[in-house]
């Protein structure tokens, strides 16, 4: 039985009102909707429509992908999608999951080559310093991404972080269970960029990940898919005399490519390893070749995501070897350059863990995001009267600074202490519950060095936020909200539509948060410092 796409305005599940087709292959249609009990959140519906109707069967393979795809569920990072849920509705079945507003690297490529220009190495860099962390939880968590391409990786608008999406073990269920009618000839991979062993015989495993990724970045550096994959290995003249690289740079890729997987570097995290001492060199001694920067705004339905690139680093003066095509712009390379510094930072002392993944979701009817207003003011004063703050009364675990740490500018220097304190307190108590108000014993090293990765992980999300909301987190109260949303203030936005944007840009920062109670004296002023920023942003639209 032929199914039509569904039209703008459906409403599926008594929940999701479809905005528009996203996109559609042999794998199924996919939706941009709205989700009506998130708020009118914009999230994707990927529809597959088996060929039996039987009313059993569907539910048996809703309840098959369920328990087969379960660790989809469970991811938490900053830079994954988050897989909602898996229902049936009108003989059909629905996979949702989180949408990322964005373009992908394969889009930003076509656009770099038809203005004759690629990826410089250093761009290329800052993607792989980027991504390997990812891939370090996604391997860690037991998952193999499997379909790692420029189309599958994008460059998520809000934070110009690159968000790996359409995962291959999906598209494996689609065809075993079978959820949806796939042609024979219909590969599972993107063939071009696969590994040999995944291509060959199926066999997947980190390195497999590690492949895709270096066949990605030789992508976006020469402006071509690849079309040899062996050679790329063996005849080193197929890329390398098309790109002018950092010897260490071109040798860590070749080792990335190696056909024999076990040649390959052991995991994500040895690879940012052997990266970190030419990560500094490759950044500071190359020019990347500037990309278009459009600035969207708001589309009807979208066929894929967009957003502006990144800004490129800034421009120096380069050793012949290493000369490239170079234009400036030196505010967006200030700004590119500042944000690659910060995360080298992060890297020299291992705290690229951006989520909280033993924190499910729960949603809760008090809490500002489920209920759809800004942290409520029992406590909301910076004169009110509290309890001292356990970073005090545990001294002992206090972070000190440590070389290279952070810098004049950084995102730690703009935040206040007490303030960084008291959010890594709450997020170190909410995981050893036992320890609250307990001093840890000097021999503790490992609950201290915990501490201090939970205070960098902050600091790195909130880095995302501007100087100055990151200069007054702690300070927000109740009653500047209040003044924001009274009528005469300047923006054409009503609480309502102010809440939304506010808790959609709170969930992708802190996703383990969804639907808790804010403590206002902590994650409450995150949500007034985003509400600050959504609000300036909608000032120039009245």
């Amino acid at each position: 039985m032929q199914y039509a796409p569904l039209v703008p305005g459906t409403l599926v599940c008594n929940r999701y009102v479809v905005v528009g087709l996203a996109g559609q292959g042999p794998f199924g249609l996919t939706y941009l909707a709205h989700d009506q009990k998130r708020f009118d959140e914009l999230c994707l519906l990927q529809e597959f429509v088996p060929v039996s109707q039987d009313p059993a069967l569907l539910e048996f393979l809703r309840q098959s992908f369920h328990q087969q795809a379960a660790a989809l569920y469970q991811l938490q990072h900053l830079q994954l999608p988050h897989f909602r849920i898996m229902f049936v509705h009108d003989q059909r079945l629905y996979l949702v999951r989180e949408y990322i507003i964005g373009k992908s690297y394969g889009a930003l490529l076509n656009e770099l080559v038809a203005a004759g220009r690629t990826f410089s190495q250093a761009e290329v860099m800052q993607i792989l310093v980027q991504t390997l962390p990812v891939l370090t939880y996604l391997h860690r968590m037991g998952l193999i991404h499997q379909n790692i391409c420029p189309e599958n990786l994008i460059l998520r608008h809000q934070d110009q972080l690159p968000v790996l999406i359409d995962f291959g073990l999906v598209k494996q269920l689609v065809v075993s269970l079978p959820l949806h009618p796939v042609p024979p000839e219909v590969s599972l991979v993107r063939e071009p960029y696969a590994a040999p062993e995944q291509l060959q015989a199926g066999v997947v495993s980190p390195a497999t990940d590690l492949y895709a990724l270096a066949a990605t970045a030789i992508a976006l550096l020469t402006g071509q898919a690849p079309q040899l994959r062996q050679t790329w290995w063996n005849r080193t003249q197929d890329w390398e005399s098309q790109v002018e690289l950092y010897p260490e740079f071109a040798h860590i890729l070749k080792r990335m490519l190696h056909p024999h997987p076990n040649k390959r570097f052991t995991s994500a995290k040895q690879t940012l390893k052997a990266l970190e001492p030419i990560i500094a060199p490759v950044l500071t001694l190359t020019t990347p070749t500037l990309r278009p920067s459009p600035i969207p705004s708001p589309p009807s339905p979208p066929l894929a995501p967009s957003s502006p690139p990144h800004s490129p680093p800034p421009k120096r003066s380069l050793p012949q070897r290493f000369h490239r095509q170079t234009t400036g712009d030196w505010k967006a390379s200030a700004i590119l350059l500042i944000s690659v510094a910060l995360l080298v930072s992060v890297i020299s002392f291992r705290a690229l863990s951006w989520v909280q993944k033993d924190w499910p979701f729960k949603p809760s009817p008090e809490s500002p995001i489920a209920a759809n207003s800004p942290p409520t003011a029992a406590t909301d004063s910076s004169a009110s009267t509290s309890t001292p703050s356990p970073a005090q009364s545990i001294p002992e675990r206090q972070p000190t600074r440590e070389p290279g740490m952070s810098s004049p500018g950084s995102a730690e220097a703009e935040i206040p202490p007490q303030f960084l304190a008291a959010l890594t307190d709450e997020l170190f108590y909410a995981k050893h519950p036992d320890l609250q108000g307990k001093k840890l014993a000097a021999e503790q090293t490992d609950l201290q060095q915990e501490w201090r990765a939970i205070s960098n992980e902050v600091q790195t999300k909130l880095a995302s936020l501007s100087a100055e909301t990151r200069s007054k987190l702690g300070s927000y109260q109740r009653s500047d909200y209040e003044q924001w949303i009274a009528p005469g203030n300047g923006a054409s936005v009503n609480s309502r539509e102010l809440n939304v944007l506010a808790n959609n840009r709170f969930g992708e920062l802190f996703p383990d948060q969804k639907g808790k109670t804010l403590d206002p004296k902590t994650f409450g002023q995150v949500w007034y410092a985003i509400a600050e920023e959504e609000l300036q942003q909608l000032k120039p639209q009245q």
